[in-house]
């Protein structure tokens, strides 16, 4: 099976913000940094979601430097185990995980609905429902 090792797409989200997402196994190397999400009033950089640390970087449109921004759960450090933490939590807790199917369908969808709109130039809806999963709680790996 063949697969395009480049993707680029515009996205346009459910609230009305449009993103470009673009992702290539075409390059020798690269300094950018993995997410940045740019908007009216400046940009946020994330770190390497595959690291689970580094800081959280937010630039306005008026300020001079870049500045580190408090992440939302701050006493729970980051690292891989942390989403397996959450869903062993959450199944104990007979609650839906982070990491649950009707997520991975939006994903699966969006994936595909974007090589199908480049095969066959239109704009694809997505159908699968999606509920932004709630903030991580403070004392998450406490109980």
């Amino acid at each position: 099976m063949q697969v395009p090792t480049h993707v680029s797409a515009s996205l346009e989200f459910l609230r009305g913000p449009i993103g470009t997402f673009v992702t290539s196994f075409d390059v020798q190397a690269s300094n950018l940094p993995r997410i940045e999400i740019y908007g009216t009033e400046g940009t946020l950089s994330v770190p390497d979601p595959n690291g689970f640390g580094g800081p959280v970087k937010l630039k306005l449109a008026n300020d001079d430097e870049w500045r580190e921004i408090p992440l939302s759960c701050s006493s729970v450090e980051p690292g891989r185990g942390l989403g397996v933490a959450e869903m062993a939590l959450a199944i104990r807790e007979n609650r839906p995980h982070r990491a649950n199917s009707n997520v991975a369908a939006h994903v699966l969808d969006i994936m595909q609905s974007i090589h199908e709109s480049a095969e066959n130039g239109r704009h694809i809806s997505i159908q699968t429902p999606c509920e932004q999963p709630a903030l991580l709680e403070e004392n998450l790996l406490e109980r």
